[in-house]
């Protein structure tokens, strides 16, 4: 009775767990590594910004196919988007990360969310067992002038000649690549009407010098470049709703 009762009543979802989504992960590609310099006399880890993309061990070993199709240091992936919504394979936000990858803030550009200390209300204390709480503060703040805040996007990309079975994750902190990227996903979508398993390639490519920068000496990095490479019959037969390999 009770059970009839519950159905009728439509009391079989839970509001804040049933409206989330989360793509299933394969694994990570990276843009970078940390690399062992000496400096005065001591073994020092920096990290070192990549010119290629660097797939994880795990999906090395898992799918073995991937050196094959592209090789030790690959420069351009074979992509798809798994869905229409930006929000769910590219989220963006400013991000705050303390000791052992703990997210101490994270903001949208407007309003953030910050964990700060019950007892002190400081973000960094030695307070200890002290509970801590998070609290809405307004964003940007000094903290992404002083570069402890920094802007992370998170690209979500099947790839369809791997595995179809989820995605690998690509986290990139350069405004350039999020610009890229970006503009990038609102081209397709206005010559396609959408973006959702449209075959498209990412490349790593050479960022070009800023001037101010060159004169030190600096180069200029590199960004991420989503292209379509597909021709107008291919164009032609995504509107009609065909798949671009002619079945």
């Amino acid at each position: 009775m009770q059970q009839h009762r519950n159905t009728q009543w439509g009391l079989n979802r839970i509001q804040q767990l049933t409206q989330l989504r989360r793509l299933p992960r394969l694994g990570r590609i990276r843009l970078g590594e940390r690399r062992l310099f000496r400096r005065n006399n001591r073994s020092v880890q920096t990290p070192v910004e990549l010119g290629h993309f660097k797939f994880d061990e795990d999906s090395l070993r898992a799918y073995p196919v991937i050196r094959e199709l592209y090789g030790a240091q690959p420069r351009e992936l074979d992509i798809v988007f798994p869905a229409e919504e930006p929000g769910l394979f590219f989220p963006q936000a400013c991000k705050l990360y303390g000791k052992g990858g703990v997210l101490k803030c994270k903001g949208d550009g407007r309003r953030a969310a910050r964990l700060l200390c019950d007892r002190c209300g400081e973000m960094k204390c030695d307070c200890a067992e002290a509970a801590r709480s998070l609290v809405e503060r307004d964003c940007p703040c000094e903290l992404l002038d002083r570069r402890e805040c920094r802007f992370i996007g998170s690209l979500m990309v099947m790839l369809p000649r791997v595995s179809c079975a989820g995605i690998w994750q690509i986290d990139t902190s350069s405004a350039h690549s999020i610009v890229e990227i970006n503009s990038g996903v609102e081209f397709v979508r206005g010559l396609c009407g959408r973006i959702a398993h449209i075959p498209l390639t990412l490349r790593r490519l050479p960022r070009p010098l800023d001037a101010a920068r060159g004169r030190q000496g600096r180069r200029g990095g590199y960004t991420l470049k989503l292209t379509f490479d597909l021709g107008v019959e291919e164009l032609r037969r995504i509107h009609n709703g065909l798949s671009t390999d002619g079945h």
